[in-house]
């Protein structure tokens, strides 16, 4: 695999990483500036831009006194398709748990996909859609 492709699936890791950091903080505003050039596609209808997608997750998630849903996620399995070419890039990780803290069950995320519109080497900073 060239050197290039490497980091380029590097960035597409790091904005999973970043995502589940950041919702797990429950830094919605963060989130939104991380996606702000995304669509993001869950279990719900899909959101484009940094305000619709803090705004959805301000709305569908339970936030607790501490400022935190209370979830800590865990990424495995990660499949990464870089079109360096076309500056995109799709992740799915269909084994993202997301774990209820303090444990009162696990929910578990079918899938997260990212979607780059921009240089797979940026992703780290933006995605043009992530889901």
């Amino acid at each position: 695999m060239p050197a290039d492709l490497i980091s380029s699936h590097r960035a597409v890791e790091n904005l999973l990483a970043r995502y589940a950091e950041l919702v797990d903080d429950g830094d919605f505003a963060g989130l939104g500036l991380l996606l702000a050039d995304a669509t993001f596609v869950g279990s719900g209808p899909p959101v484009s831009g940094g305000e619709a997608v803090e705004k959805m997750f301000r709305d569908t998630l339970i936030v607790h006194a501490d400022g935190t849903p209370r979830t800590q996620h865990v990424t495995s399995d990660i499949a990464i398709e870089v079109e360096e070419q076309a500056g995109t890039a799709v992740a799915r990780c269909p084994t993202c748990r997301c774990s209820l803290w303090p444990p009162a069950g696990t929910a578990t995320a079918s899938s997260v996909v990212a979607d780059s519109g921009v240089s797979p080497s940026d992703a780290s900073t933006s995605a043009s859609s992530a889901r």
